[in-house]
């Protein structure tokens, strides 16, 4: 039971790890609906779309979304953690830029549409945001203005 209870602490403890998020725009540059031509289907569909992050270094997986048909313009983001251990602090042997993903783009139902690219993900330390000496547990001390954030010369 004392095991069940630290394993528990050192659960919460746990920082959550940063997230990566990855914005999304999407083009149309056909104005006709996108329904597909599948005559065996049984009734009208709709084109679809698989966004998917790869990791090709250690062949995952990971981040995966579906995208309905896409009308003009279709946005979206993709979110993922960005864990240290796996994927350092952004220092890939072969890219000294950062840790190099695959984005996929899939279509659902035609074949030979898919694309891929390559892109670049780089760690980058953002530091805490500086604590004023003089503020008590109160708040900050006299002098400070809380509308700008900024010390008031007298």
């Amino acid at each position: 039971r004392d095991r069940d209870e630290e394993s528990e602490r050192e659960e919460e403890e746990e920082e959550p790890l940063p997230q990566v998020t990855l914005n999304i725009d999407l083009f149309r540059r056909s104005r006709r609906y996108p329904r597909i031509y599948a005559p065996r289907f049984g009734k009208p569909k709709d084109e679809g779309w698989w966004v998917v992050i790869g990791d090709p270094r250690r062949n995952e997986l990971v981040a995966v979304k579906r995208i309905n048909a896409i009308r003009g313009k279709t946005s979206t983001k993709l979110l993922f953690d960005w864990d240290d251990e796996m994927y350092g602090e952004g220092n890939d042997p072969d890219n000294a830029d950062g840790y190099g993903f695959r984005f996929y783009l899939i279509s659902d139902c035609y074949m030979g549409l898919d694309q891929e690219y390559e892109f670049v993900v780089r760690h980058a330390d953002i530091p805490d945001p500086p604590v004023r000496e003089d503020a008590g547990p109160e708040g900050p001390g006299e002098g400070w203005d809380p509308t700008t954030g900024h010390g008031v010369e007298e």
